[in-house]
């Protein structure tokens, strides 16, 4: 058995990522939760964290959808990423 603290911190770790997922849900528009609900069933391999912390399979997810602007925004984000450069 885990010892109690490491019990609490997987704990506080697992709360802290649900909140996060909570505050993208309450971003998210009901169109944009759609989408995200139907690729998920149509990619069972993939889960909500792969939608949110990889850029390639967001990107595929908005490609099908048809969002080119979502699309762009992430290319975006991945130049600056993979960019020496700051953006501020």
């Amino acid at each position: 058995a885990l010892p109690i603290f490491l019990k609490n911190r997987k704990l506080v770790i697992i709360m802290s990522i649900l909140q996060e997922f909570e505050e993208a849900r309450k971003q998210q528009t009901k169109e944009e939760r759609a989408i995200i609900e139907s690729f998920l069933v149509k990619y069972p391999e993939y889960y909500l964290s792969d939608i949110y912390y990889n850029p390639a399979v967001a990107k595929q997810m908005w490609q099908e959808a048809g969002n080119i602007e979502k699309v762009n925004n992430i290319n975006k984000a991945i130049e600056i990423l993979n960019s020496d450069v700051v953006p501020f």
